[in-house]
């Protein structure tokens, strides 16, 4: 079975939203997962596809619907069956890893310039 879950608000980015819910379908044992970021209009939306059993996935929209990351401001979760391909959570993870460690290259490289400008010669 395949669910996908819209959450929607002024603050769903930016609040480790995605790996709080890919944590959870880990914990729940679910075979696929994926999740992105969105904007629809001045809205903040995350979009996650897992794919589990039914228990699981009532597992999972239970815990969406009751707990959310610190700091996120959530409006509106909204629920719909999905029929489309899933990566597994292995796949996810990778995939997650690789976007979070591009994230983090232009702030690494701001530090490294400002490093050169700041070592003193001897």
């Amino acid at each position: 079975m395949k669910l996908k879950a819209i959450i929607r608000g002024d603050k769903v980015h930016e609040v480790g939203y995605r790996f709080f819910l890919f944590t959870k379908s880990m914990e729940l044992g679910c075979q696929g997962f994926f999740a992105r970021n969105q904007s629809e209009g001045i809205k903040q939306l995350v979009l996650a596809l897992i794919e589990g059993n039914q228990q699981q996935l009532a597992e999972f929209k239970e815990f969406v619907q009751a707990t959310k990351p610190e700091g996120s401001n959530v409006e509106d979760i909204a629920f719909e069956d999905y029929s489309g391909s899933i990566m597994s959570t292995d796949a996810f993870m990778h995939y997650f890893t690789a976007d979070q460690l591009n994230k983090g290259i232009p702030a690494l490289l701001r530090i490294d310039s400002k490093q050169d400008r700041t070592d003193i010669p001897d």
